[in-house]
């Protein structure tokens, strides 16, 4: 195959399969969330700008992330960042819909 231009999409995995051949810096982000049932559907998004959590309706219930680290993709997640996420939420959201997280 030949061609003027390639794209290669791979995201954080673009170094190692590019062999080197390109050098763009790309780190991996990830991501924390959890899921909580809801008594009534929510209308569209919240965010909670005092401590930095959006809520998002998600299938009948409500997604609440709130963290985001750079880190290798193969590196396990770190169950902490969601306990601060359940505890910043919490005081606002509700502990008993925070407790029952999915």
């Amino acid at each position: 195959m030949t061609a003027d231009a390639a794209v290669i999409a791979t995201g954080a995995w673009l170094s190692r399969l590019a062999g080197g051949r390109v050098r763009v810096p790309v780190q991996a982000g990830r991501g924390y969330s959890f899921t909580v049932p809801v008594d009534r559907p929510i209308p569209g998004p919240i965010y909670l700008p005092d401590v930095r959590v959006a809520c998002t309706p998600y299938h009948s219930a409500l997604r609440v992330s709130g963290t985001m680290e750079f880190r290798d993709p193969h590196e396990p997640a770190v169950p902490a960042r969601v306990g601060a996420i359940v505890a910043s939420a919490s005081p606002t959201v509700g502990r008993g819909a925070v407790g029952r997280t999915q």
